[in-house]
């Protein structure tokens, strides 16, 4: 939306945005100046693989699991390694 250019359109001081915080008490409210919980990276994988009868599965390359596994390792990665309140 910024690249298409929502503010030269609609020009603003300030943003505010609002953030579900499982861990906060209840009725609480948390302020933070500066950037935070927000961000994005993307990256392209092609995976090629080699179909085949399911009597013979080991004369295959399943592209759909060797996906599936690409993408169980990548959230391990991601959730189980970094703290989300707390980046890098």
């Amino acid at each position: 939306m910024t690249q298409d250019g929502l503010f030269e359109r609609f020009p603003a001081q300030r943003v505010f945005a609002l953030h579900n915080w499982p861990s906060l008490p209840v009725g609480t409210i948390a302020f933070n100046s500066g950037l935070m919980m927000a961000g994005i990276d993307r990256f392209s994988i092609k995976v090629k693989g080699k179909g085949g009868h399911g009597a013979h599965p080991h004369q295959t390359v399943d592209p759909i699991l060797a996906a599936s596994q690409i993408v169980t390792a990548v959230h391990h990665i991601v959730s189980r390694n970094i703290n989300p309140v707390s980046p890098p």
